[in-house]
């Protein structure tokens, strides 16, 4: 049985790609980059890696130097569009986690920046069936790194990790948790693993698993 169930935020919880495709854009104008428009379906692409990563992968003529002023300028137009054109949260996840929370202590780690977090918890009321959390923007560490930092944190030994990309999955397997992978969100699995199809399969599953231990 798992002493606790971690899960990732985007392509798990919700789909922000409409409203941080926008606040890419309004980003490149305001600053006068010379960078390539960026769509919802490459925004989904990028799920999962930090500015850093995307910056290097994608966009290498951004100079090293303006790199901080960019991403302070696209969080700060990420804040402004989502205060009025919310993230999706997908379906049954509200719930699903209200079901879960009751049966296993549930965290959260993201690749994400500390105001991109809070700006998921003021759009859903979600905060209070967290435990806590652990970002990149937080530590600056990679994700397997906030993984291994909260286990040992909360003294965790064994724990599963849902996500929906192969360096989630990747990320899970460094730090010793089990994976599952979310197959409704952006990514595919580094290796073979249980999929679910949405979050109320998911739910089902572990509140499964839940049952089975108590009855032996």
């Amino acid at each position: 049985m798992y002493d606790a169930l971690v899960f990732d935020l985007d392509g798990t919880l919700w789909d922000s790609t409409a409203s941080v495709s926008e606040a890419w854009a309004l980003a490149v104008i305001e600053l006068g980059e010379e960078l390539p428009k960026v769509t919802p379906e490459e925004v989904s692409r990028m799920m999962g890696m930090t500015l850093e990563e995307i910056f290097q992968q994608y966009f290498p003529q951004l100079p090293v130097e303006r790199r901080q002023l960019f991403s302070d300028t696209l969080l700060a137009k990420q804040k402004q569009i989502m205060s009025g054109q919310q993230g999706v949260l997908y379906r049954g996840v509200q719930k699903g986690l209200a079901k879960l929370a009751d049966a296993f202590p549930l965290y959260l780690v993201s690749n994400c920046y500390v105001p991109y977090l809070d700006m998921f918890f003021e759009q859903n009321p979600l905060r209070h069936y967290f435990l806590d959390w652990e970002c990149y923007g937080r530590t600056g560490k990679p994700k397997a790194d906030n993984l291994q930092l909260l286990l040992k944190k909360h003294q965790l030994k064994k724990t599963a990790y849902v996500g929906d990309t192969a360096g989630d999955q990747i990320a899970a397997t460094k730090a010793g948790m089990d994976f599952y992978h979310a197959g409704y969100g952006f990514g595919e699995p580094d290796a073979d693993c249980m999929r679910f199809n949405n979050f109320s399969e998911l739910t089902q599953f572990f509140l499964g698993l839940k049952t089975t231990d108590l009855k032996k």
